[in-house]
């Protein structure tokens, strides 16, 4: 399946505040490609092990409370694992994910561009279910 010529949307949510003085105003905005968030749900529908939660300015997808791919701005945020790091670096549209201002290892972000086909998506994702699959189970709070 090919998403050719689809417009991705993508979700402003806004927060207005004020300030004491009610002369100023900030406006913080959160945005992320719906699109792509709901093909995401369209693969892992009906597995009662992933979870979603807004976070990172976008929303993130959780295997049994551990994050494992999100989507922030128009990019698949891709949780690969240190040791699959540097390997998933070397593809093609595939960059740090540096949101922090440094780069966060076993993280990575996966432009657009490299999961426009569903095979290709369904390959990130599974790649990352298959790391926090790994992890020990998170303990109850």
């Amino acid at each position: 399946m090919r998403l050719a010529g689809h417009e991705s949307r993508v979700d402003l949510t806004s927060h207005l505040s004020q300030q004491e003085t009610g002369e100023q105003r900030e406006l913080s905005a959160m945005a992320y490609d719906l699109t792509l968030a709901q093909r995401i749900r369209d693969v892992f529908a009906g597995d009662p092990a992933v979870t979603e939660k807004k976070m990172f300015g976008g929303v993130a997808f959780l295997w049994n409370g551990h994050m494992f791919v999100g989507v922030s701005a128009t990019s698949l945020m891709a949780r690969v694992g240190k040791e699959n790091y540097e390997d998933a670096l070397r593809r093609e549209h595939v960059r740090e994910m540096d949101f922090t201002g440094k780069p966060m290892k076993g993280y990575v972000y996966v432009d657009a561009d490299a999961i426009r086909v569903t095979e290709d998506l369904v390959f990130w994702l599974r790649k990352c279910e298959s790391f926090v699959k790994t992890l020990p189970p998170k303990s109850a709070k």
